[in-house]
């Protein structure tokens, strides 16, 4: 069975940091909260945006969530790049392995995000928080995504950058790779027991490795 790499998307293959915390200080600005907290947030970056609004203890989540896609949409594509190497990464990756992606993002954004920035067509399959049921670190959307490419398990990856990827993969059941974490510390992402890379085209290649003893 050919190996399948699945990539989440936020710290792994792209930054959007400079988007996401825009739109959160507008959803509290919007909503005339003045408890914005810009630490607490980017730690929790990975999980679905209503768990880190409920995490922020806001009154009406909906609401919130509703202020922070409209701001959203104005600034996610000149806000998000591509992180090093990741063209080079996914060339690697297209070479020996199918490939997905699975990120807590929503539909709406994401497919739109990837056409922008010039990866799409690099994927067999894109899983976002708006197909499934339950977020990672939930296994359903890498069972989804498995199902989609009709791969089995046994040759199957995760890239993410939290240890809530690392979470997500051990649920379903597959092996985790991961890159050094922009929103959480290397220690807490370590203590996953998961190979850290230091890009994600160091990734691939470590995969591409282990597929090939």
């Amino acid at each position: 069975m050919q190996t399948t790499i699945l990539f989440d998307l936020d710290g792994t293959l792209i930054d959007s940091t400079e988007a996401i915390l825009n739109s959160f200080n507008f959803a509290f600005l919007d909503n005339k909260n003045k408890n914005y907290d810009e630490k607490k947030i980017k730690a929790l970056i990975g999980i679905s945006l209503d768990e880190i609004f409920k995490a922020c203890a806001v009154d009406d989540v909906d609401k919130y969530i509703s202020s922070y896609k409209k701001q959203y949409e104005k600034v996610y594509l000149e806000q998000s790049f591509l992180l090093p190497l990741v063209k080079e990464a996914l060339s690697e990756a297209k070479s020996f392995a199918k490939l997905g992606v699975v990120t807590n993002k929503g539909g709406f954004f994401t497919a739109k995000l990837l056409k922008h920035l010039g990866i799409f067509d690099f994927f067999g399959t894109i899983i976002t928080k708006d197909d499934v049921s339950k977020a990672k670190p939930d296994a359903e959307p890498i069972n989804k995504a498995l199902e989609t490419l009709k791969q089995e398990k046994e040759n199957a990856y995760l890239v993410g950058d939290t240890s809530i990827d690392a979470k997500a993969a051990k649920n379903a059941n597959i092996k985790c790779v991961a890159v050094e974490p922009m929103y959480e510390s290397k220690e807490g992402l370590a203590k996953s027991g998961v190979f850290i890379a230091k890009n994600v085209l160091e990734a691939v290649l470590h995969i591409k490795n282990l597929e090939a003893k």
